[in-house]
C-alpha cells in the first residue's frame, strides 16, 4: 500500500506525517493487499485565522480502480486525520462488503419457494 501525504497552505511536521502514516496504515490495515494507493492531503481552509479549517481529504484507490474518498474537517490536523483515515476505512469496508454480496449472488443465486 502506497501512501503519499500531501498538503496545501500548511508545514506537515515529522509528528504529523507520522501520525497520519499510522491512522491510515491502522484504518486499512484489513484491506491493505486490495489498495493501490492512499492520498492524504492537509488543507488550511481558514488560512491565519484559527477555527475549523483544518481539513483532511483522504483519496484511497483499490486495484480494482475504484475510488473512496472521505473527507473531515476540526480543530487540528492530527484529529481530523485520525476521522478521515477512520472514515475512509469504514468506506472501504462496506465497499469490500458490497463487492463480496455481489461476487457471492452471482456465484450462489437464492434459490425461488
Amino acid at each position: 500500500m502506497n501512501i503519499v501525504i500531501r498538503s496545501q497552505r500548511v508545514a506537515i511536521s515529522e509528528a504529523l506525517s507520522a501520525h497520519c502514516r499510522a491512522r491510515v496504515e491502522r484504518a486499512l490495515r484489513p484491506f491493505a493487499s486490495q489498495v493501490a494507493y492512499v492520498e492524504l492531503v492537509l488543507v488550511d481552509e481558514d488560512g491565519p485565522r484559527q477555527g475549523v479549517g483544518q481539513t483532511c481529504r483522504v483519496s484511497v484507490e483499490m486495484k480494482s480502480g475504484a475510488r473512496i474518498r472521505f473527507e473531515s474537517s476540526a480543530t487540528s490536523y492530527y484529529e481530523s486525520a485520525g476521522q478521515a483515515a477512520a472514515g475512509a476505512g469504514r468506506h472501504v469496508t462496506r465497499w469490500v462488503q458490497r463487492r463480496r454480496a455481489v461476487t457471492h449472488e452471482r456465484f450462489w443465486p437464492l434459490e425461488a419457494s
